[in-house]
């Protein structure tokens, strides 16, 4: 059983002109809606099987509207239940549409909702497990109230509880069908043979692979109907309200557990001053970063721009200047060195030439005053003295060039140094533009602190403001605050005189002592139904494993369930060769 379609005319924030047709591929996104969309679909389509009451007709119709009615279809296996409610006129229609026929099923009045006697319902007993339309509500409430589930999965939730007479149904005829295959084909011929025993074989054979299906799907839905069960059994049940005291001093909350109603209001009140902070605290950290942020815009952009290293880069900028500095007094030195190493070699040249002259001289006027018959041997003399001049200024002329020399390649790696700091002092500038600017640089210093310290604030608020928002994204705020305020926002517009506390302690009060209806008995009552269908579906799963074990015995194969596809597709490949066979032997003969 699914619901096909659901019409609906006349209620609040609905186009009456659109119907949410769920056959159409394009209105499947509907199955994904969330939210109020989604419990608007589902309390609408239980307005449309079991009615609304004064209350829900105030909450629903639009009141510009003058008709106000709802259509639904639920597709069975081979009919349509067709259901239609007026709800003014409180007129329900019940149609059922087979594959050659239609059929009126009910049509008639359908007012007081406390009224166990009413027909209509009894036409719904005869399709669903679960008529109660409170408990539906209650299965449903918190799947209808996480915001994240979808209507489909609601429908999912809602289906559990509405078929199981129609999955019994349809597991009986199954079971059934066996039963007849095998009780038939013994009765026949005990010995089966060509056609008829191939067709028995692939039959069981898919009948097998359903039973096992049915068998999982009944086995799971035992275990979640025991799990609301088990819920409901433990929940306090409540009489609906009946007490006149309690609907009439608190007609909003009259049939509520007052218990759980004050334990949420804690809660809520809990979350709202929580969130009230933590927003509080947002808003302050907003006001700090504004203040940081027009500050850095004003003051300290200019600062922006500077790596985190600048106070380093500058105390490494003045001890390269005071480097650099010695490096070209070095430098300088070595060129007064080299200009007088230099002339030191120019005079020695002055002062050979003189020398030459000199004793040259000398020795050639003593050589002709003393020995003048002995010229050759005077001009001997003058070559050796020239030799030997020559010689010892030789060798002070290249002591003073290899200075100069040594000097010179002194001055020359001076040079590479100097162009070394030169280069990263141009590097530190440019990466530190602020360095050439000496006069104020103690200023600069303070401010890029002051910079750099504003940031390390604007960083922390940063984070503390992203803890708080991931806090405000947790569970308890995204979704139970907010579900909590829907849930009684009726609640808390009430505002009452005696403050909400007292309000509620006084309820409470009431509660407990109003003359209502033995809470075990109402419970009872309630979950007679389920129990009814947990046990339905334990005697039918027994009967399944029943007939199981039953055609295995049948088919002489304990293994069969393994590989059933592949079974049933070489039976099926084996029923179609003996009708090849036989046609071709009735050809012949």
């Amino acid at each position: 059983m699914i619901i096909q379609d659901i019409n609906l005319t006349g209620f609040k924030s609905f186009d009456v002109t659109t119907g949410l047709d769920l056959t159409l591929i394009e209105n499947k996104s509907i199955l994904s809606a969330r939210g109020e969309n989604k419990r608007f679909l589902f309390s609408a389509l239980l307005a449309i099987l079991y009615g609304l009451s004064e209350e829900e007709k105030a909450a629903f119709k639009d009141k510009e509207s003058i008709v106000f009615t709802g259509r639904t279809n639920l597709k069975f296996d081979d009919y349509i239940l067709h259901i239609e409610r007026d709800f003014e006129t409180g007129i329900v229609a019940v149609l059922s549409e087979g594959k050659n026929k239609s059929k009126p099923i009910f049509q008639g009045k359908d007012i007081d909702l406390g009224d166990k006697e009413r027909p209509y319902i009894h036409i719904l007993e005869s399709f669903f497990s679960i008529i109660d339309k409170s408990f539906l509500m209650e299965v449903c409430s918190n799947t209808l109230q996480i915001d994240k589930s979808t209507f489909g999965e609601v429908l999912d939730l809602l289906y559990l509880f509405l078929r199981p007479k129609f999955k019994l149904a349809a597991i009986r005829r199954l079971i059934d069908s066996s039963t007849k295959i095998i009780t038939e084909t013994r009765a026949g011929n005990n010995n089966l043979h060509g056609l008829q025993e191939s067709k028995t074989r692939v039959q069981l054979l898919k009948n097998i692979k359903k039973i096992n299906q049915s068998a999982t799907s009944i086995k799971s839905d035992i275990s979640k109907f025991k799990k609301y069960w088990n819920l409901f059994s433990t929940m306090p049940q409540r009489n609906g309200g009946t007490d006149a005291t309690l609907k009439q001093r608190y007609p909003l909350i009259y049939s509520q557990d007052a218990s759980k109603i004050k334990k949420d209001m804690q809660v809520l009140q809990k979350l709202q001053t929580n969130y009230k902070e933590i927003y509080r605290e947002i808003q302050n950290l907003n006001n700090n970063k504004t203040e940081y942020d027009t500050l850095l815009n004003q003051k300290l952009l200019v600062y922006a721009n500077l790596p985190d290293t600048f106070i380093e880069d500058f105390q490494h900028y003045q001890h390269l200047s005071i480097d650099l500095a010695h490096m070209k007094n070095e430098y300088d030195k070595l060129a007064i060195k080299i200009g007088t190493l230099q002339i030191a070699l120019n005079q020695k040249k002055k002062n050979e030439r003189l020398t030459y002259t000199f004793v040259l001289i000398l020795i050639l006027g003593l050589g002709l005053i003393l020995f003048p018959q002995e010229i050759i041997h005077i001009l001997g003399v003058m070559g050796l003295a020239a030799g030997s001049i020559f010689l010892i200024f030789r060798k002070i002329k290249q002591n003073i060039i290899f200075i100069i020399e040594t000097t010179h390649l002194k001055q020359s790696l001076q040079k590479k140094k100097i162009k070394a700091v030169e280069k990263d002092i141009v590097n530190l500038r440019n990466q530190s533009y602020l360095l050439d600017d000496l006069e104020y640089i103690d200023t600069h210093i303070e401010r890029f602190k002051k910079y750099k310290q504003v940031k390390y604030k604007l960083e922390m608020i940063r984070n503390k403001k992203l803890a708080l928002q991931r806090k405000l994204s947790s569970h308890e705020y995204s979704e139970m605050l907010p579900k909590l305020e829907r849930q009684y926002k009726d609640l808390l517009a009430l505002n009452p005189e005696e403050g909400l506390d007292t309000y509620l302690n006084e309820f409470e009060k009431l509660q407990n002592h109003a003359d209502a209806k033995d809470w075990a008995i109402i419970k009872s009552e309630k979950l007679l139904p389920l129990q009814k269908i947990i046990v339905k579906y334990q005697t039918m799963h027994k009967e399944l494993l029943k007939i199981k074990e039953h055609i295995k015995d049948f088919l002489s194969s304990d293994n069969i369930e393994k590989d059933i596809d592949l079974k049933i597709a070489e039976s099926e490949r084996n029923l179609l060769h003996v009708r090849q066979k036989l046609k071709i032997e009735n050809s012949l003969n």
